[in-house]
């Protein structure tokens, strides 16, 4: 038995390199399999809901979905282009999670004075006051992590004409059927 024993730990230090090349390749092989395994399920679960939400005929529903949006964003473009021109009120739509600007309307830009891609993620914060920048951040940002409805009041100056303006901004999560939050949206005001 000892001499069986002596044989087996020869033979182990002889080909430790190539026992460890081989130990290590059929982990590696394994892990990669383990990987392919939970990504496959999670494609399988993406695609069950997916089916789940537009049925059979995804390509058909879809079109249909997007149809029905470009009819609404239609009749809202036409609805915001009338009440722009009677109402003085900024207008934004930002991400839910991160709370990063993606839309601002023609009068929010005004007040600012900057265009639409400058206002885009949190380039409006440019043109904070000193006095107020940090601590609208942080209102703002805690809103978004919170879920809370944002409110603030707080002085901007004009990009352009260098004119402090005293603001009122107010804005809500807009949620799902099922309270998943989809984006924020909220106005703004000047305080005269």
């Amino acid at each position: 038995m000892a001499d069986k024993l002596k044989e087996l730990v020869t033979f182990f230090i002889l080909n430790y390199a190539t026992i460890t090349i081989i130990g290590s390749t059929i982990l590696g092989a394994l892990y990669f399999l383990r990987k392919w395994i939970i990504n496959g399920i999670k494609s399988i679960e993406l695609s069950n809901s997916f089916h789940e939400h537009f049925g059979t005929f995804p390509a058909k529903k879809i079109k249909d979905l997007h149809n029905t949006i470009s009819r609404s964003s239609n009749t809202l473009e036409l609805r915001q282009s009338i009440s722009e021109k009677h109402m003085q009120i900024g207008i934004y739509i930002c991400e839910a999670e991160t709370g990063r600007c993606v839309w601002t309307n023609d009068f929010l830009n005004e007040l600012f004075e900057m265009d639409s891609t400058h206002m885009k993620d949190y380039g409006w914060a440019a043109a904070i006051h000193e006095s107020d920048s940090a601590k609208i951040l942080d209102i703002w940002r805690e809103a978004v992590t919170e879920n809370n409805p944002y409110y603030a009041e707080y002085k901007i100056k004009g990009r352009l004409t260098n004119r402090v303006k005293h603001i009122s901004t107010h804005a809500i999560a807009v949620t799902d059927e099922n309270h998943q939050k989809l984006c924020y949206v909220g106005y703004m005001y000047e305080i005269k």
